[in-house]
């Protein structure tokens, strides 16, 4: 049933949601060459998003055949390593995408302690969006270790694509994965 996604470990049951994950790298959107090719990365993202959530609607994925009340769903989740970005995301679409505000994100790889508030907080912080991004039923990832590490471990059937890699075939093959196949 891919209208939730269950853990079998402790019985529970998630929403299907889509999330996503956006580098920013060092600065507020980036441009980092190197890692998004000097895009204007956040509508890329935000297209990519909303053509998987297009395509979830118009297949009836999750069982949803009143194409009436689909505005907004299923839920968009945002991570990112820069709160503004997540902020600016969610400008683009008020009524679908969500993040977690007030977390302090830091870089697993090469953090410096004294550099957070609350370095503790801001470790958990950082696993705890991994492991949404790890268990999320569908995930638009980065050109990043860390998103591309939750995409090869995460849930299994999923649907992911990298954002720069969001055709339409791509997120018809994605959700094929899940057995979301035509509408």
């Amino acid at each position: 049933n891919i209208t939730t996604t269950t853990n079998n470990s402790n019985n529970t049951t998630t929403p299907f949601f889509i999330a996503v994950h956006i580098r920013t790298g060092d600065s507020h959107f980036f441009l980092r060459s190197w890692r998004h090719n000097g895009t204007d990365v956040p509508r890329q993202f935000y297209v990519c998003a909303k053509r998987m959530q297009d395509e979830i609607q118009q297949r009836h994925c999750l069982g949803n055949t009143d194409t009436n009340d689909n505005t907004g769903w299923p839920l968009i989740y945002i991570a990112s390593d820069n709160p503004k970005s997540k902020h600016d995301f969610q400008a683009f679409d008020n009524t679908s995408i969500t993040f977690v505000k007030d977390m302090e994100i830091m870089h697993i790889d090469r953090s410096h302690w004294h550099d957070y508030t609350t370095p503790e907080q801001a470790s958990l912080d950082v696993w705890a969006e991994f492991k949404i991004l790890v268990d999320a039923p569908c995930l638009i990832y980065s050109r990043s270790g860390f998103s591309e590490v939750a995409a090869w471990i995460g849930s299994r059937p999923r649907c992911a694509v990298r954002f720069d890699q969001c055709s339409l075939p791509h997120v018809q093959e994605a959700l094929s994965n899940i057995g979301c196949v035509g509408g």
